[in-house]
């Protein structure tokens, strides 16, 4: 088994088993040939039906198909962009933690109430404001 593919199953080992098949999903289709394969299945698919001689039920089949298809793929990837979200929190946290002038009150910010945050955003827009800025 080659170093990526290790790497890949060590990515996926700790994750619920649901989890993991949706990634693997998101994987496949974000990969080059994800493209190319289906615009080589759409196309055998039309000349499956011009041969068949058009039956209106395989247009249905390839509608659900294609709406099924659909639907899942923005599960897919709402669920990547919610991992990569937290992924990216946690090393905004980290950083944050680790800077000894930086406002700890952020970590976490995002669970934070509206009204903190507008607070917050304001009070750091009139800091930047009326900090001097630094010569090029």
């Amino acid at each position: 088994m080659t170093q990526a593919r290790h790497a890949q199953r060590d990515q996926h080992a700790d994750k619920p088993p649901v989890s993991t098949i949706v990634h693997r999903i998101g994987d496949l289709s974000g990969h080059e040939l994800a493209v190319p394969v289906a615009g080589v299945a759409v196309v055998l698919w039309l000349v499956a039906w011009l041969v068949t001689g058009q039956p209106g039920w395989l247009l249905h089949v390839f509608e659900i198909a294609a709406a099924a298809t659909t639907v899942m793929m923005v599960f897919v990837l709402q669920h990547a962009q919610n991992r990569l979200e937290q992924a990216t929190q946690l090393k905004l946290d980290e950083i944050i933690d680790a800077l000894p002038d930086a406002d700890n009150g952020l970590i976490k910010a995002e669970a934070a109430p509206e009204d903190e945050l507008r607070q917050r955003t304001e009070h750091n827009l009139a800091r930047r404001n009326h900090t001097p800025s630094s010569p090029l």
